[in-house]
Parts: C-alpha cells; structure tokens; sequence
C-alpha cells in the first residue's frame, strides 16, 4: 500500500476516533408550551460536541431546570437548533422568581451578534409591555466562533 494511502487512512480514522472541537457542534433545546412564557420556559445549549451528543445533552439540560413553574416548559423541551461555528444566548425578562413574559434566542458568528439577535427577539416579544429582557448568563460559542 502505498505511503499516501496508508497516512490518508490513518488521518481518517484519527479524525473519527478523536473528533476535535472545529468538527463539533452545539445545540439549543427550548420549552415554551404553546409559544408563550407565561405558561413557563426553560432550555438547555451546549457546545463543542458532536451532533448527537450535544442535541441530547440540550434536550437533558433543558427537561432538568428547577426553577419555579417551569414544569410544563421542562415537558414541552425540544432541540430547536444545532449549530456550528456560531455562538448562541438566550434573553428573557424573567428570573428564578418572577415568570417571564418575553424571551429570546439569538446565534450568530460571535457572541456581539448572538447577544444581539437574542434580545431583538426577546424586545420583539415583549413589545414595549412588562420588564425588560435580559441576556441569561454568558453566551456559547462553538468550534471557531467567538
């Protein structure tokens, strides 16, 4: 065999046993029963996983979230996202106590633009009623997205 082949073979097979952070991806999981935070919200984002992986530990992330009344948002939890290279945040209006009446989710290519994107939605929801939004923590970025 030759020398070409036998190095392809061996960076290929590297590359699927050892997958490094440029070849992962995140993902964002949302609960909001019927499109409305009032009836709860949670979600789950993780990044710098493989696909399967990180849909499923959003998905786990977003039904464990105990916070006052968000059991209906934990059952309404799906992955609305997977994401690659992009950074992601979420905003609301709400906190542990206080039940949100907007939220928000933004992704983009760095984290100015994802916080961005986040709280247009959430001011968008909110329409000029109630508290305002928030950003929820930092934001993630996966792969080479900063």
């Amino acid at each position: 065999m030759p020398r070409t082949v036998l190095a392809l073979l061996i960076v290929n097979l590297a590359m699927t046993l050892c997958p490094v952070a440029s070849q992962a991806d995140g993902a964002l999981a949302v609960g909001l029963p019927a499109g409305n935070p009032r009836n709860g919200f949670s979600y789950g984002m993780t990044v710098d996983r493989g696909a399967d992986e990180a849909a499923s530990k959003a998905l786990t992330d977003c039904k464990g979230v105990d916070v006052r009344d968000t059991s209906k948002a934990r059952a309404a939890c799906k992955v609305i996202d997977r994401f690659h290279d992009e950074c992601a945040n979420i905003s609301l209006n709400g906190d542990r106590n206080t039940v949100s009446t907007a939220v928000g989710w933004g992704f983009g290519p760095d984290r100015e633009t994802a916080n961005k994107r986040a709280q247009t939605m959430c001011e968008m929801m909110r329409g000029g009623n109630g508290r305002p939004c928030h950003l929820d923590g930092d934001e993630l970025c996966d792969g080479s997205a900063k």
